[in-house]
């Protein structure tokens, strides 16, 4: 999907997702990993957010794009404590959205160290999520 310019496939990817996936209160927001405004460029679609959206749509949940990337830097090769540093400083809040009080479910198509996830759900947290929960399709070795 990622590389091959497939991104129909995130529906059945999603259902895969979604079939493991525990059951979450109705009201659960769901947002994606963004991808860096390059990389979508090239591809035509950020994979994540097509992954989270229809993971929406199956289990009658909101999708929101509550997390904005403010840094590019590219992790693939990163070592370990680079992708820390790095996720630190690659997200904020959009300010269109209030997430205080809300469960939320995290989505990303593919996790290394979970650098990512964590520095999102910690945005999450400082704006008042309630609950964060996280989903990925893959997991890379580092």
């Amino acid at each position: 999907m990622k590389f091959e310019r497939a991104g129909s496939a995130s529906n059945d990817i999603a259902r895969h997702m979604t079939e493991l996936l525990p059951l979450l209160d109705s009201d659960t927001i769901v947002c994606h990993i963004p991808t860096a405004p390059k990389r979508i460029r090239v591809r035509g679609y950020d994979q994540a957010r097509l992954i989270a959206k229809s993971i929406a749509k199956q289990r009658g949940y909101s999708f929101m794009p509550v997390l904005n990337r403010v840094s590019s830097t590219r992790q693939l090769g990163a070592s370990r404590e680079e992708r820390f540093a790095q996720a630190k400083q690659a997200f904020e809040l959009s300010k269109r959205y209030d997430i205080n009080g809300k469960n939320v479910l995290i989505v990303d198509d593919v996790t290394t160290s979970g650098a990512t996830i964590e520095a999102a759900a910690k945005i999450l947290n400082k704006h008042g999520s309630n609950i964060v929960d996280a989903v990925v399709f893959a997991q890379a070795v580092e």
